[in-house]
């Protein structure tokens, strides 16, 4: 069932695709209002979630893809040691109104150098796999 709610078709595209199945379990970094949906239908853990006990991993996940200096988004990254980074198009209009923000570029197929696009065959979520 389609969530209207997102751009992104959760149940078909995550949970048939090699986010749920067969990459190895991680953290990922997405949008705060995916983490419960990752949570559920995937074995990963994830950054941030829509819970008001977690301003942190709120304000990291916000910091991360509203960055316009990959040098201080690596560092979230590092600090969290998170293994995935994973948006859906469109989704993030807060940071989208940031002309270089990191969610811009990546949507734009722009990574840096640090991160690697995995493919995920008729989603269109986009996922990274962070290079350490």
């Amino acid at each position: 069932r389609r969530h209207t709610r997102f751009k992104c078709d959760w149940s078909s595209d995550v949970c048939s695709s090699d986010l749920a199945a067969n990459l190895a379990p991680g953290l990922v970094m997405a949008h705060l209002n995916q983490g419960p949906l990752l949570l559920y239908w995937t074995p990963h853990s994830v950054v941030s979630g829509p819970y008001h006990r977690n301003r942190a991993g709120i304000r990291d996940g916000f910091a991360f893809f509203a960055s316009e200096d990959d040098r201080s988004a690596k560092r979230i990254v590092a600090e969290r040691g998170v293994d995935y980074v994973l948006i859906c198009p469109g989704e993030d209009r807060a940071a989208a109104k940031i002309e270089r923000s990191l969610a811009n570029r990546l949507e734009a197929g722009q990574p840096p150098s640090w991160l690697r696009t995995v493919a995920l065959p008729g989603s269109r979520f986009m996922l990274y796999r962070v290079l350490r």
